[in-house]
């Protein structure tokens, strides 16, 4: 075997070991509905099944530690942190207020719920929203459910809502 057929196969493995330990760290998050792949695609499920059109659609996750785009125009952001495995570990839902018309925030904010508990009925969603004072003049607070944890904080100028992880 030549240095060169060496080398190339000693970088065939470790780009095979580093596509495996990617492909594993996704599966390794503690909640699963927190690996960013399958948060994005079921977050780009949703929103064509609502038919809200491209503005919603969140690009793949390019593994630069955070997913950052504006939805429906300028007015609303979703952040997301992603460590090293590929795992979220906080979505945030940012509207200015003065912008906010309160039904992108309000479909936003389901939508998160949604996708970081799928399996939530229907009646516990509306639970978090209440929990949080969302339909409240003094808005504000956090719920946890299955090991997620909601927060809501309004101020003059922005809305903001958040999932994370236990």
């Amino acid at each position: 075997m030549t240095n060169l057929t060496k080398v190339a196969h000693c970088l065939f493995a470790t780009l095979l070991f580093a596509f495996c330990a990617a492909a594993s760290a996704q599966a390794s998050c503690a909640n699963p509905d927190f690996a960013a792949d399958a948060f994005i695609g079921k977050w780009n499920e949703r929103v064509t099944a609502d038919k809200l059109g491209p503005a919603w659609h969140l690009e793949k996750y390019n593994g630069l530690g955070f997913i950052r785009q504006n939805l429906d125009g300028t007015s609303l952001l979703l952040t997301a942190k992603v460590d090293k495995a590929g795992c979220i570990t906080q979505v945030d839902i940012k509207s200015r207020r003065a912008d906010a018309g309160g039904f992108a925030a309000l479909v936003a904010w389901s939508s998160v719920i949604i996708v970081t508990n799928p399996s939530l009925p229907k009646e516990q969603r509306k639970t978090v929203f209440t929990a949080l004072g969302i339909d409240k003049p003094s808005a504000g607070g956090s719920h946890t459910v299955n090991h997620v944890t909601y927060k809501y904080v309004e101020n003059e100028e922005t809305n903001d809502f958040s999932a994370a992880p236990e």
